[in-house]
């Protein structure tokens, strides 16, 4: 006998939970003295913003993505610096609140698209990975992120780069679209 899939109203309940933390994480500190103060350019870079919100599919976990201005040789204090790039980075956190969100991914480039394998022993992903740069850019492809644990493995490898991907219903193949 297969276990009842959850209702719809948990879904939403979920994903306002999920955008919830998320905007918790992102907030900025406000100055505990005098309450109000005009916003900062500090305060600009710290927004954050979720997209991607995936529930997976035994109801338990909401992977999303968060996007922040980041500067790109930051080693830990990512608002270090003069110039700065717009990057989103994977997250998980239960739909139960139990634990704190936790990031996932944490790429040169960011990371998009977050989406469970039917399964939901694997998160799918797009990202673009290498140093060149110019016309030999890397282009985003998709890579499997393994829930247990380990680094994520390049699964296309498209001339053109991925620009939409989805799972089959199996979990035995991902179709891809990709430009000529």
């Amino acid at each position: 006998m297969t276990p009842p899939r959850p209702c719809r109203s948990f879904f939403r309940f979920a994903a306002a939970l999920v955008i919830a933390m998320a905007l918790q994480l992102a907030a900025p500190p406000l100055d505990a003295q005098s309450g109000k103060r005009p916003m900062t350019i500090d305060d600009i870079m710290a927004l954050k913003n979720v997209g991607g919100a995936s529930i997976s599919p035994d109801g338990a976990h909401v992977v999303f993505t968060l996007s922040g201005w980041e500067h790109p040789s930051a080693r830990g204090d990512s608002t270090l610096g003069d110039t700065h790039e717009m990057r989103s980075h994977i997250w998980l956190v239960r739909t139960d609140g139990g634990q704190p969100a936790r990031q996932l991914t944490f790429g040169e480039r960011g990371e998009s698209g977050p989406a469970w394998s039917p399964d939901g022993s694997m998160i799918a992903f797009t990202t673009a990975r290498g140093t060149a740069s110019g016309g030999e850019a890397p282009r985003g492809q998709i890579y499997l992120l393994p829930l247990a644990g380990g680094e994520a493995e390049k699964l296309t490898d498209a001339k053109d780069g991925v620009s939409a991907f989805s799972w089959s219903p199996d979990g035995r193949s991902v179709a891809f679209l990709s430009s000529d």
